[in-house]
């Protein structure tokens, strides 16, 4: 079976988010990357938890990365979307998780 590019699977609402947060977190900007959150997002993610997650993995995001889109799933009122995130130093890979509120908002990103 070909395989069928990533970027036409995930959904343009959730790819469009996760290019922002990425950006924001490469950049080391706190204020964007709690833009397009729920105000539970925005309040739950201090500058200092923000800036300890952005100095561990800005340097790799820079350097250059993918995201594989992998899934879609859905959990009480919101919709999961899943990436497999790749670094151009072919380190350690890891699972990018992107919560969406029933309004399109950030309800919840995770990167482990």
């Amino acid at each position: 079976m070909p395989s069928i590019p990533s970027e036409i699977l995930a959904p343009e609402e959730a790819g469009k988010t996760l290019k922002i947060l990425l950006e924001a977190t490469e950049a080391g900007n706190h204020e964007a990357f709690l833009a397009p959150g729920t105000e539970r997002f925005q309040r739950g993610i201090s500058k200092a938890m923000f800036y300890g997650v952005s100095e561990q993995v800005a340097s790799r995001l820079k350097a250059g990365h993918t995201a594989e889109y992998l899934t879609e799933i859905k959990q009480g009122d919101y919709r999961i979307f899943l990436w497999k995130l790749s670094f151009s130093d072919a380190g350690t890979e890891f699972i990018a998780r992107l919560a969406l509120a029933v309004d399109g908002k950030v309800a919840g990103f995770l990167v482990n």
